[in-house]
């Protein structure tokens, strides 16, 4: 679907997606063409498809003119903004009976300007008269974003967020805000089972995007969280039964190639430059990639103390998911991996900064955790 946006009215131009989301921003004007990466913020997974766009802004009439919300900003949101964090009195301006999305563009643009407590209190007065409307996903996420932003310690915080997330997500009556806050209260506890969390989601919400939604969690979490290949291609399967050629189910079978997990190709040596490191490592670690610049490919050296499972994944410059290796098993020692400047479907990688994320964890009782993030500059 293409959006027209008037960034006469936006407030924050940064851009963000998260937990594996994918957010589909085409055909529109960015301000610049191309547009600036800068203004675009991916993590955990999630991408941001903003190509093509428009080369020059859109001519015709505002979307949106003449409302109480464009009059307030017009003429107050300015001075407002420069009194950011002060006690302003921004409540003052808001009408409750604003049109529900009107109310949770003014929460969120408060929240920026520093008034955590009136942002998070028009969200929660959503979710609670409204948890039917598919705005109330929205409040929830306005709620996240101010949980962030907030004071740790206070009753606003990322703390706070977690309570009043399982509070919903124990909630019996069946509505589909509180199914999705079981999803999102077990990623938040580390001590829950996502795969617990999906499986009751996915029962109790069966046939519903809900259901949808558990499911792919499920498939992320034995894929990139616990490298179960086999449990992962039983759940994208499951994913094309349930949900034929929906997106997700297309993304979760795009892993695989004759039910094989697709991995980058690896150089893998028990000893690096022709022996001069051998013997057992004392400590993890990963040296820069060389050559760096590089076309069209380059290699980074690593060490094991222990027998590891060990991940390398690729991301460009927006954050957005490009290449992964995993092995479930590597014995202590020096090794080579060796990338080709290619996607997991093989595709050749335009110019750009890449960067490779490591991770290792030891297969001893310890379970000892190794990250570390690396830059990489592919030149055509």
């Amino acid at each position: 679907m293409a959006v027209t946006i008037n960034f006469r009215q936006i407030h924050i131009i940064i851009y963000k997606a998260i937990n594996n989301s994918y957010v589909q921003a085409e055909l529109n004007w960015w301000g610049t063409s191309p547009p600036q990466s800068s203004s675009f913020y991916t993590a955990s997974g999630a991408s941001i498809d903003y190509t093509p766009w428009l080369t020059s802004p859109p001519g015709g009439a505002m979307l949106i003119s003449g409302t109480p919300e464009t009059d307030f900003f017009e003429n107050d949101f300015s001075a407002m903004e420069n009194n950011a964090g002060e006690s302003s009195g921004y409540m003052d301006n808001f009408n409750p009976k604003w049109p529900l999305g009107r109310q949770l563009v003014f929460a969120r643009d408060i929240m920026w300007l520093g008034d955590i407590e009136s942002s998070q209190t028009i969200c929660k007065n959503i979710i609670g008269s409204f948890p039917d409307s598919s705005l109330s996903f929205f409040a929830l996420d306005i709620l996240w974003q101010s949980s962030r932003k907030a004071q740790n310690g206070s009753t606003y915080d990322l703390g706070a967020f977690k309570q009043y997330v399982h509070d919903l997500s124990v909630t019996k009556e069946k509505k589909e805000l509180y199914g999705y806050s079981v999803l999102l209260s077990a990623g938040l506890e580390e001590e829950k089972s996502l795969i617990s969390a999906s499986d009751k989601v996915h029962t109790k919400y069966e046939g519903t995007f809900l259901a949808k939604i558990a499911l792919y969690k499920k498939f992320s979490y034995y894929f990139n969280e616990q490298n179960d290949f086999t449990k992962a291609k039983e759940t994208a399967d499951q994913l094309q039964h349930e949900f034929p050629n929906s997106e997700e189910a297309g993304s979760a079978l795009s892993h695989f190639e004759e039910g094989q997990p697709l991995m980058a190709k690896s150089v893998l040596s028990d000893n690096l430059d022709t022996g001069r490191q051998t013997g057992i490592p004392t400590k993890y670690g990963l040296s820069s990639n060389y050559p760096n610049p590089f076309n069209p490919s380059t290699s980074v050296e690593f060490s094991l103390p222990k027998e590891s499972k060990v991940d390398i994944a690729v991301y460009n410059s927006l954050g957005q998911f490009v290449n992964r290796v995993s092995f479930n098993s590597l014995p202590a020692g020096f090794h080579t991996y060796k990338w080709e400047g290619k996607n997991d479907k093989q595709d050749a990688l335009p110019s750009g900064l890449y960067l490779l994320r490591f991770t290792a964890q030891s297969l001893t009782e310890e379970r000892e955790v190794f990250n570390k993030s690396i830059k990489m500059l592919l030149i055509r």
